[in-house]
């Protein structure tokens, strides 16, 4: 099919060595960014300068948002601060500690070992100050490649879900070093942290 029957093109910066020049382009065709991945980790992108009509990204300010994911309230949920107040303090109270039974103190789950924003190094100096008494590290990392250490605590074979249980049931938190991504997914009764607080208002 020509590409003059088409209204729109998909483009994915990470993977395309663009851009493209449709020299009998119609006004109204669209080119689109479309791609899941942050700004840092599109190396040409300078050269799609005035390029796009639309994009589609995980970000806010996206035509079109593609989230990786998002926490939709139950209809349970508080809905005003004085409901909100009311089961903080509910919660205070209860007998329930969510580390009870938990063995491991952290986690970290990575797949990207060699991030621009030196994340590893980040947590290289953390795991300094995360010990135990016999003076070993409390931050477990789980990579698929060993970096920093990590090791591979759920195979191929394991489904995603039993990964997540594993970890649910032995770690009292879980790590996740963001930069302009979104939280990749929040474990129940795990504690999570991160090292960018601008990023809480999106969870």
């Amino acid at each position: 099919m020509p590409h003059s029957q088409f209204d729109a093109f998909l483009v994915h910066p990470p993977t395309i060595n663009g851009p493209y020049i449709l020299k009998d382009r119609r006004p109204d065709q669209m080119f689109v960014l479309f791609s899941t991945e942050p700004p840092v980790h599109m190396y040409h992108l300078q050269k799609y300068e005035n390029y796009f009509n639309w994009t589609i990204s995980y970000r806010t300010g996206s035509t079109f948002q593609l989230k990786y994911g998002e926490i939709i309230p139950l209809e349970s949920a508080p809905q005003t601060e004085e409901e909100l107040a009311t089961l903080r303090l509910s919660a205070a109270q209860s007998a329930v500690n969510p580390a009870k039974g938990k063995t491991k103190l952290a986690i970290w789950m990575v797949t990207n070992c060699k991030a621009r924003s030196n994340r590893q190094g980040y947590v290289r100096a953390l795991r300094k100050h995360l010990t135990n008494e016999k003076n070993q590290t409390s931050l477990d990392i789980f990579s698929r490649d060993g970096c920093e250490g990590g090791r591979i605590i759920c195979s191929r074979e394991k489904n995603g879900q039993e990964c997540y249980d594993s970890i649910e049931r032995d770690y009292k938190s879980s790590w996740a070093a963001p930069i302009t991504r979104p939280w990749p997914r929040l474990i129940p009764s795990s504690t999570p942290w991160t090292s960018r607080r601008e990023n809480w208002p999106t969870i």
